[in-house]
């Protein structure tokens, strides 16, 4: 066997190097436009989560709101003034 190789043979690696650096540009063109979509759909999921965070914080506010009322209706006896007057007014 020779070490080296014949023009055809040559011929047909050239052609596939070429073959290959020709697609290699379109990737490259191709990789752009999925940056680009992926980059729009990475801007949607943090708008998606900022609006959750902020029902979340709603959320968190309006309980710990809820729990302040309670604690102080029962230091300030405010439920056994409500109550009595929820049993009299039926009466």
């Amino acid at each position: 066997m020779s070490d080296y190789i014949t023009k055809e043979t040559f011929e047909q690696m050239e052609k596939r190097i070429d073959d290959k650096f020709e697609h290699l540009s379109d990737k490259i063109d191709d990789l752009s436009k999925i940056m680009e979509n992926n980059m729009k759909l990475m801007e949607s999921n943090v708008k998606y989560q900022i609006s959750e965070m902020k029902n979340i914080q709603f959320k968190w506010f309006i309980g710990t709101m809820i729990a302040i009322a309670g604690v102080a209706g029962k230091v300030f006896g405010l439920y056994w003034s409500f109550i009595s007057f929820l049993i009299h007014s039926k009466e």
